[in-house]
């Protein structure tokens, strides 16, 4: 989701969970490490490393940040 600076508009991108994703290398929140995998569904990275890996199997997607 982007908000514009001036509030009029916004952007939404949505990608099917199904879709498949190489996934870095992630830490869960308990310190479990994750190797990074060659392909997976992109709704494994919430499973592999929790909120984290899903951000960081997004911006190795798209290439933009996510704050």
């Amino acid at each position: 989701l982007h908000v514009s600076a001036d509030r009029k508009s916004m952007t939404v991108v949505s990608v099917p969970r199904d879709t498949r994703v190489t996934i870095p290398k992630c830490t869960g929140t308990d310190g479990t490490v994750y190797p990074a995998t060659s392909t997976e569904t992109i709704n494994t990275s919430l499973q592999h490393g929790g909120p984290g890996c899903t951000v960081a199997t997004w911006e190795k997607l798209t290439g933009i940040a996510v704050d």
